[in-house]
């Protein structure tokens, strides 16, 4: 959360942040499942109201981006897709 309050510190951009963790979600993908991983992510994110994004930030929430986006009405983001647009604006500049 520092680094993206210090880049928009940088770009003179207004940030809240309101950051949420889904305990046991880690756990859960490294003992196998999936499925539970997604679903504690998921249902974390129902509480979440009045924002104008939803950051999945750790690479592998990545995959309960589809879930997560059944339950909030603001964009859902993930590090991945915004790495990859990221490296594209980068490469189309060269």
């Amino acid at each position: 959360t520092a680094e993206l309050q210090e880049y928009a510190t940088a770009r003179k951009v207004s940030l809240q942040l309101q950051t949420r963790l889904a305990n046991g979600a880690m756990q859960a993908l490294a003992e196998g499942d999936a499925a539970r991983h997604d679903s504690l992510i998921i249902e974390l994110a129902r509480d979440i109201e009045n924002v104008d994004a939803v950051l999945l930030a750790q690479f592998s929430m990545a995959r309960a981006r589809p879930g997560v986006e059944q339950v909030v009405s603001a964009p859902v983001l993930t590090s991945p897709d915004s790495a990859v647009r990221k490296l594209q604006r980068l490469l189309a500049q060269s």
